[in-house]
Order: C-alpha cells, then sequence, then structure tokens
C-alpha cells in the first residue's frame, strides 16, 4: 500500500477554511466584518423603502396628468364653430349673427356675400306648392350663393327633386331663423353682407322669380 494519503492536497489548492466575506469596495463597506450582514440588511430595507416613495411619486404624477387630460375641453387652442342656441342681434328683418349646421357642414351669418336663404318645413301640405313654383325656377345658383335651411330636419334624397339638397342646415326648433322672423310657410330671403333681409316673399307669390333676381341685382349694384 502507498505511504501517500491518495486525499492528500495538492500544493496550490487553498485551505478550506472559511475565511470572512469581503467586497470588492471595501472603502464602501469597511465595518462589514465587524457588524455582520444586519449592516447590509438594512441598506436593503432603505433600498425597498426608496422604491415605494418613487413609485408613488409617479402613480401621482401620471394620475395628475390623466386628470388634466380627462378634464381639459375638447379642442381647446382650436376654436370650432357650433350649433347657435340663437342668433345675435336678431330682430324681424335682420337675421343677425349665429352659425348653423346641418348635412353640408356649418355656415355663419352674416354672410360674406348677398345670399339667398329658403326656409322651409319639408313636405308640408301647406308648404307644397312653394316646393313645386320653386323646382319649376331651377333655382337661382346662377345669379347668387343659395342656402336651404330645413326646420328641423329634411332628406337630402327628397329635396334633390326641387333643387334644394346642397347647401343644406337645419333650424332645430325654430330658434335660429324660423320663429325670430316669424316663417310659417316656405319663404325665400333675399340677405346682405349684414344679414339684413331684402326680400322675404313665398315661392306662390305672384312674379316670385323676377322679383328675386332683381333684388340680387340691385344690392351687387350698390
Amino acid at each position: 500500500m502507498s505511504d501517500k494519503n491518495e486525499f492528500e492536497l495538492l500544493p496550490d489548492q487553498p485551505s478550506k477554511k472559511r475565511q470572512p466575506q469581503r467586497r470588492k469596495n471595501m472603502d464602501d463597506f469597511a465595518d462589514w466584518e465587524e457588524e455582520g450582514p444586519k449592516k447590509k440588511s438594512g441598506g436593503g430595507g432603505a433600498l425597498v423603502i426608496g422604491l415605494v416613495i418613487g413609485a408613488l411619486f409617479v402613480f401621482t404624477v401620471i394620475g395628475g396628468l390623466m386628470a388634466f387630460i380627462v378634464l381639459k375641453p375638447a379642442g381647446e387652442g382650436r376654436p370650432k364653430k357650433v350649433q347657435a342656441s340663437r342668433a345675435i342681434n336678431a330682430s324681424p328683418g335682420q337675421l343677425g349673427s349665429f352659425t348653423i349646421s346641418g348635412p353640408d357642414g356649418q355656415f355663419q351669418f352674416p354672410p360674406a356675400e348677398v345670399t339667398i336663404v329658403n326656409v322651409f318645413l319639408q313636405a308640408c301640405p301647406d308648404c307644397m306648392p312653394s316646393f313645386n313654383v320653386y323646382r319649376d325656377s331651377q333655382g337661382f345658383e346662377d345669379v347668387a350663393p343659395v342656402v336651404n335651411i330645413a326646420y328641423n330636419s329634411a332628406s337630402k334624397d327628397w329635396l334633390k327633386d326641387y333643387y334644394m339638397d346642397t347647401n343644406l342646415y337645419f333650424d332645430r326648433g325654430g330658434r335660429l331663423v324660423v320663429n325670430p322672423q316669424g316663417i310659417r310657410k316656405f319663404t325665400t330671403l333675399v340677405v346682405d353682407r349684414d344679414s339684413k333681409i331684402h326680400l322675404k316673399i313665398q315661392p306662390t307669390e305672384a312674379g316670385y322669380v323676377d322679383k328675386v333676381r332683381a333684388k340680387i341685382r340691385e344690392l351687387k349694384e350698390q
């Protein structure tokens, strides 16, 4: 049997005796050996508290931003015209100032130029004779812009047969034009750039087409 112990340590093998744990940066952990692991665990608790405080701060900031976004008025910084509840400075003979909405977007009064305004209730029995006269006239788009204002609502498909399916807007509740001007039947208005009404006429009146065209020419020559 060999005299050598087969479990003899090699010359370069370090001793198995446990050495105190050390850190690479001894300046930061100089008291590690004296106070032991409790010192380190205390630092971990401070780290957890710091993370909790940081998380609360982040959630507070995010919550504030979300509240600002929700409460911020829609379209702020970008003024948008909306349907008015009433016309400003309106009176008999004066449409006043307002924005009216409908299938074709929005239209602002006073208009930019002399304008023909048709005001009506779709298919009302008393209005049908006027619709027929207007259809026979084929409209006035060749002499001035035409705006069609329906009481409450109207169908563009239905109005197409009467040449009134374009520039269509709704006077809901009659607050903007119908009631302030006392309109109860299909009525055509000729309005200038100040919203002043120079002609108020129903299509069934004698000389309707000639009167409307003559008033447009007169206002454009002024």
